[in-house]
């Protein structure tokens, strides 16, 4: 007897093993993870419009799941990319004008497509930079005094609707399009200022005017999550961690932003201060901790998609590794998705065509997704080798010839500014990369047009060989290449910053500037901290 139900029992404990061992552990790699994103791509795409769904932000947020699903070709990408280009024809002024609940949403759902799809595509040149800077422009021109995003009529900012601006303005900054840095910083006290006493946030949130911690409405999961991410996008963005200074995967210690003695917590701008942010994340983190549960009672796909968001970024900035929320989401989804019918592949809810895109990007994880898109900082240079086409370089080599000529009449400008562009659309940073000597002679002695068109390429090369040029290009006697060498100094640098330069252009000539001179020697001197043998062109 035993003997026969000796091998019933190894089989029994087999099959159970197996089916613990397929209940955790799981990455958007893993089969069953995969089955359903296939099945959810099938209904999306037959899926009949409703009135969520045919909205900006609902056509979006379905081509965002085909985009991250690896087919940015798909119909539905398209229909997208359609709608896009067709609202940002009015302008920002305009897009910033229009009322609407969701205009919000749409709008920040439409440039984390944009972004997305732009580095789905084979030698991405920002194709879609001009949609990227109309819809980034209008949430600036949105933006509430106070700091915060919400609907047309009130006054008060909504911590849901503000993680949208907050995640659109840093996939912008990914790809090259650089919000306003005061904007930025405003969001992000406006979050500090509207945390609840508790660590949660609110909804509808009630700013104090100060520092001092008051009760906010309806605090709750999906909140504080939304809240708390939106604080480490925005440290992220302004280049610091919880600890760690500045957020830096894969950056060099000389990167990072560390503290000063005798300035605890005002290692950032006065704007915005360290200790305060780090607090905020921090009682944020301790208050989703106490409260997790992974089907919060009302938007639960759309908070799955929050809590995705959240997470990658604190693994970003803290190296969190466990993925026992992700485990707990997936298996909430194999138990919730439709099985039969017309409904196979969806997940039921009130506006089932965009909760299932939500779910979509969850089991993708999404966000982390377009983190590791960012490259790794890799000997001085942002991004590893990639091969180049002799056509690329050729057509480049040629652009280049006719920049470095000179312009001496019209026809010469409009060259400049035709194969101006051209050259700015190229992305490949191993073809600018190559091209880079010829740029910073051009940034050194060119006319002005080129001078700008080679401050911006030298900043998208991410080589930090190329921050002495672009510290020379802070003295041009043209505010406009000044600005566009501050700009590339940011981006190779990830101070954003960088260390004062004005945003407007001063009334006298830029070498009488004193804190224009006090910003380039601070350049210099956190250049040396790198790279302490560095000569600068005079």
């Amino acid at each position: 007897m035993t003997r026969r139900l000796l091998p019933m029992i190894l089989c029994f404990a087999a099959l159970l093993f197996a089916n613990t061992a397929g209940a955790a552990g799981f990455t958007p790699e893993s089969p069953q993870v995969q089955t359903m994103v296939r099945a959810a791509l099938v209904y999306l795409k037959g899926a009949k419009d409703t009135p969520y769904s045919r909205s900006l932000g609902g056509k979006c947020l379905v081509g965002l799941a085909f985009v991250k699903a690896g087919h940015p070709g798909h119909k539905k990408v398209k229909e997208a990319l359609d709608k896009c280009q067709a609202y940002c024809k009015s302008g920002p002024e305009k897009i910033a004008a229009r009322g609407g609940e969701s205009i919000v949403y749409s709008t920040g759902i439409a440039v984390i497509f944009l972004c997305s799809l732009e580095n789905a595509t084979k030698n991405p040149g920002l194709k879609y930079r001009t949609e990227i800077e109309t819809l980034v422009k209008s949430f600036e021109l949105r933006q509430r005094g106070h700091g915060g995003f919400g609907y047309p009529r009130k006054d008060v900012g909504d911590t849901s609707m503000t993680q949208y601006p907050v995640l659109a303005y840093w996939e912008a900054l990914a790809v090259g399009v650089q919000p306003s840095r005061s904007s930025i910083k405003k969001v992000t006290n406006w979050l500090i200022r509207t945390q609840d006493p508790s660590g949660g946030f609110g909804y509808q949130a009630v700013d104090p005017g100060n520092y001092t911690p008051i009760a906010q409405p309806e605090v709750r999961l999906s909140l504080a999550v939304a809240g708390t991410g939106s604080l480490y996008i925005c440290a992220d963005m302004l280049g610091v961690t919880a600890g760690r200074g500045a957020d830096s995967d894969g950056l060099p210690d000389a990167l990072r932003i560390k503290p000063k003695k005798g300035t605890p917590g005002k290692v950032l701008a006065a704007e915005v201060d360290l200790k305060r942010l780090t607090k905020a994340k921090r009682k944020g983190n301790a208050w989703i901790g106490s409260n997790f549960e992974i089907d919060p009672a009302g938007f639960t796909h759309y908070y799955l998609y929050a809590l995705e968001r959240y997470y990658s970024f604190r693994e970003k900035a803290e190296g969190v590794s466990k993925s026992l929320w992700y485990d707990k989401g997936v298996n909430y989804l194999r138990r919730s998705q439709e099985s039969k019918g017309d409904e196979r592949g969806s997940w039921k809810s009130k506006g089932r065509i965009v909760d299932t895109a939500f779910a979509v990007l969850f089991l993708l994880r999404s966000t982390q997704k377009s983190i590791k898109r960012l490259p790794p900082l890799k000997g001085g240079t942002l991004g590893g080798p990639s091969l180049l086409s002799n056509k690329i370089i050729a057509d480049v080599d040629e652009q280049m010839k006719i920049l470095a000529a000179g312009l001496k009449n019209k026809e010469d400008y409009k060259d400049a500014v035709t194969y101006g562009n051209q050259l700015l659309a190229i992305t490949d940073r191993a073809t600018l990369t190559a091209m880079a000597e010829r740029f910073r002679r051009i940034l050194a002695s060119g006319e002005w047009q080129a001078r700008m068109i080679a401050a911006e390429a030298l900043g998208k090369t991410r080589d930090l060989d190329n921050v002495p040029t672009l510290i020379y290009g802070l003295t041009d006697p043209d505010w406009r290449v000044v600005v566009k060498a501050r700009d590339s100094l940011r981006l190779i640098s990830r101070r954003f910053d960088g260390f004062g330069i004005p945003e407007k252009e001063p009334g006298e000539s830029i070498n009488a500037q004193v804190p224009i001179l006090r910003s380039i020697n601070r350049w210099k001197t956190w250049y040396r901290s790198i790279r302490p043998d560095a000569e600068f062109i005079k």
